[in-house]
């Protein structure tokens, strides 16, 4: 039995880092130092769809936008597409490389600290059911917790060294007991190439684009993570560890992520292992945008207050089934299996970052340069 949480881009953006599409957007587009004409076309139309948000609208979208390298040759279609991409990863590792450096993460930090180790260790009070938190206390106790990363950033794991976390488990009456894995399964800012793109080849719109060799290999996540294995890079090397972990798991915490199509491959793997329950033990906990009762002043309010969030839950519960590829009345049949949680206190710390401007960006650095990339690498045993 094991407890493992899933952590998406909005764990950082939770504790007030901006890596919001939004965030990085205004900066890659104050970079227009000898761009080419397609490039300066990519910043200015192709990405200036008003409503992405999240990362996931970003992939989703580029996908749909395809269809906009329009040039007659098929080829140079496809190689576009490519350059373009390639241009906004690098721009983007860079982006994440200087905010990483910006983050001062210490011991001192002791009140961020707790509530960290707390969100972790009793997870199961944030949620609202007293029965069901009193199950998952059961179940957790004296197990170990696994963490499976999709964003890139390293602040969540200098989080867990700083607040030691495993030696606070270790030291606890009842609950978990000890750190399990933890994996960037979407690469790491500092040990491996970004994993980003669509979850298969139909999200990509425009035909020439998606029939491309490098297209299929670069931009459909999988046939990436195949080629980093294949090299034996990560996170291909871990790949088949991540999905060992969720055939493994009894209880799962999904938080800061968006459950989006373009991370298809995840979310199937944990419908199949919802699926198969003979013993009626597994949950997904899902902690989505925390709502305060204190937001509430009048009983209209509340009332609107409530409606967003039977809204919300409804919504997320739905979306959650769709990924998974679950029948779409499983939650009908399996009540309190899929358990999402508005009023929470998960993470309810701030780390105060200002924004990055391109000056903070090293010109000539490519991630791969950076001198930190490989510090907890091969020689430590990774």
């Amino acid at each position: 039995m094991s407890l493992t949480f899933i952590l998406g881009n909005g764990f950082d953006l939770n504790i007030g880092l901006p890596t919001s599409f939004r965030d990085y957007l205004k900066v890659y587009r104050e970079d227009s130092c000898g761009e080419s004409e397609m490039l300066k076309r990519f910043k200015t139309k192709i990405l200036n769809d008003s409503a992405w948000e999240d990362w996931v609208d970003f992939e989703e979208g580029i996908g749909k936008q395809s269809k906009k390298f329009d040039d007659r040759n098929m080829e140079q279609q496809a190689k576009h597409f490519v350059d373009c991409l390639e241009d906004f990863y690098m721009h983007f590792m860079k982006y994440l490389i200087a905010l990483s450096k910006r983050v001062n993460i210490s011991r001192d930090m002791n009140a961020e600290l707790k509530k960290f180790v707390k969100s972790i260790n009793l997870f199961y009070t944030q949620v609202s059911d007293a029965k069901i938190a009193r199950t998952l206390k059961n179940i957790i106790n004296g197990h170990e917790v696994n963490f499976l990363q999709l964003n890139y950033t390293d602040i969540f794991d200098r989080l867990v060294d700083e607040s030691d976390l495993d030696g606070e488990l270790q030291q606890g009456n009842d609950g978990i007991r000890r750190i399990g894995e933890s994996i960037h399964v979407h690469g790491h800012v500092k040990k491996s190439y970004p994993v980003m793109g669509v979850g298969n080849p139909s999200q990509i719109s425009n035909e020439s684009i998606r029939n491309d060799p490098d297209v299929k290999r670069m931009f459909i996540k999988q046939n990436l993570l195949n080629v980093l294995k294949e090299s034996n890079l990560p996170p291909g090397i871990e790949m088949d560890k991540a999905l060992n972990i969720i055939d493994k798991s009894t209880v799962f915490c999904i938080f800061g992520s968006s459950i989006g199509s373009t991370d298809i491959m995840w979310w199937e793997r944990i419908g199949s292992w919802l699926k198969d329950d003979p013993k009626n033990e597994k949950y997904v906990i899902i902690f989505g945008k925390s709502y305060s009762a204190q937001q509430n002043k009048t009983p209209l309010q509340l009332i609107k207050t409530n409606d967003l969030m039977d809204e919300e839950i409804r919504s997320t519960t739905a979306r959650f089934i769709a990924s998974a590829g679950l029948p779409p009345d499983f939650a009908t049949y399996n009540p309190q299996k899929i358990i999402v949680e508005l009023m929470h206190r998960m993470f309810n710390f701030k780390l105060n970052v200002a924004p990055l401007s391109i000056a903070d960006l090293e010109p000539n650095q490519t991630y791969l340069d950076d001198p930190d990339m490989h510090s907890n690498g091969a020689e430590e045993g990774e």
